[in-house]
């Protein structure tokens, strides 16, 4: 590839670096990278089709190409939330519908280049991003002591350098860098600073909510492995280790360990089988370590028995890990057009005890219908687009709020009971242009 049109798509890259992602798929994880693994649920492990397949299996660059492949996508999620029955030995009530969109429409976008510098060689560069956004002008945390609106807004974009190795005809490795760029704000969160007259929640009060934009960055590895047993039959696999991000110290008095944001360890594999070049099946499985995050996996209730925001092993939003099932096909129809479908389905990371917390931060899809098409242009061009539906997905909370107590009548430990339910839905369509070298 001309060194030229590399610098050229690299920065276009890093410009989409400023288009803000806006909503979670599975967890905040996208559930797919690139126009044909998102028209295809996801599947990438095994099948590898353009520049991003190193954001899964970097092993997959041997088989893609020389390209350059530039997308943008729009999102409309809906996300919100409900609490009902809550009684505080105060008088007052958290009770109500609250409304998380005020925001409606957001747009991403990623790029990615492959090249293969010999039939044993090939490395490839993609910049891609994930995020988390709620707005609530009618603060669901209102009753329990905060004030003015609340909500979320969360970035991680990723630089992915990778290179693959072909070991035999049969069998290729390879390895990625993750280099990680994250920023946070949160709003609406202030009853943990000032515990509602009771005393701080937080070991750091000053640094729990409405302190504007944070930034953190941390550099992870990414692995995989592509083989082909049969002709037309691939398996591969890929994974990577939690990546430890630099603290959020702005919002130290909320994340456990003093504004530790760690983003999950991921793995998974597949298998993907063709047909005469014409069609194509792809099954992938998926394992989201939310669990293993502090932010993410450390349960709220820990604030209930006393420990304080912010500090070590703090409350956290309770999430538990989340494995995905995905299925693709594809249909080459002639040699210009291809139709894409997908379904994937995973256990959401939500429990029912840990929906109070999560309101301001619904990351409960679990199902996603997906439909994609291609177009062969020209052989130096292709044009590819895709839909994708998450249907409503709604936790009832079970014990998420807790009871009064005699016993112990000041909040934390005594929050009023009832319970707090939480809601999500998304709807997506993406573009994308992809230039064969």
């Amino acid at each position: 590839m001309p060194a030229s049109r590399a610098c050229t798509l690299l920065g276009a890259a890093l410009m989409l670096l400023t288009i803000r992602p806006a909503a979670a798929t599975n967890g905040f994880v996208p559930h797919g990278f690139g126009s044909a693994s998102r028209a295809m649920a996801g599947v990438a492990y095994a099948l590898p089709q353009d520049s991003f397949v190193s954001m899964s299996n970097p092993a997959g660059l041997l088989l893609v190409g020389d390209r350059a492949d530039i997308g943008v996508e729009w999102l409309r999620p809906d996300r919100g939330g409900r609490i009902e029955g809550n009684r505080q030995l105060t008088l007052r009530s958290a009770d109500g519908d609250f409304s998380g969109n005020r925001e409606t429409d957001f747009f991403g976008g990623e790029a990615g280049v492959a090249h293969c510098i010999d039939r044993t060689w090939c490395w490839g560069l993609s910049v891609t991003g994930a995020g988390m956004n709620t707005g609530y002008d009618q603060n669901p945390y209102a009753g329990f002591g905060s004030d003015g609106p609340a909500g979320v807004d969360g970035l991680q974009a990723f630089v992915t350098p990778a290179m693959a190795w072909r070991v035999t005809p049969r069998l290729a490795i390879g390895a990625a860098l993750n280099l990680v760029y994250q920023r946070l704000k949160i709003a609406g969160l202030d009853v943990i600073a000032n515990g509602n007259g009771f005393g701080t929640y937080s070991e750091s009060p000053e640094f729990v909510s409405d302190n504007g934009w944070d930034e953190s960055r941390g550099i992870s590895y990414r692995l995989g492995v592509l083989f082909e047993p049969v002709e037309g039959l691939t398996v591969g696999a890929g994974g990577q280790p939690r990546t430890h991000m630099s603290h959020l110290r702005r919002y130290r008095g909320l994340l456990p360990d003093q504004g530790s944001f760690d983003y999950p360890a991921i793995y998974g594999g597949g298998v993907a089988y063709r047909w005469e070049d014409r069609l194509v099946v792809a099954v992938d499985v998926q394992r989201l370590r939310f669990d293993a995050v502090s932010t993410l996996g450390n349960p709220f209730g820990r604030l209930v028995d006393g420990i304080k925001a912010g500090s070590d092993q703090g409350p956290g939003f309770g999430w538990r890990a989340m494995t995905v099932y995905k299925i693709g096909l594809a249909w080459q129809v002639d040699p210009r057009w291809q139709l894409r479908a997908g379904y994937s389905h995973g256990r959401q990371p939500v429990p029912p005890d840990q929906t109070l917390p999560n309101i301001i931060a619904p990351g409960v899809l679990d199902t996603h219908y997906t439909v994609g098409v291609a177009y062969r242009w020209s052989p130096a061009l292709t044009l590819s687009g895709y839909a994708v539906h998450a249907p409503a997905r709604t936790v009832h909370g079970e014990h998420s709020i807790a009871p009064n107590q005699l016993s112990q009548p000041l909040p934390p430990a005594s929050m009023g009971g009832g319970e707090a339910d939480v809601h999500m839905a998304m709807d997506s369509l993406g573009v994308s242009l992809t230039l064969h070298y």
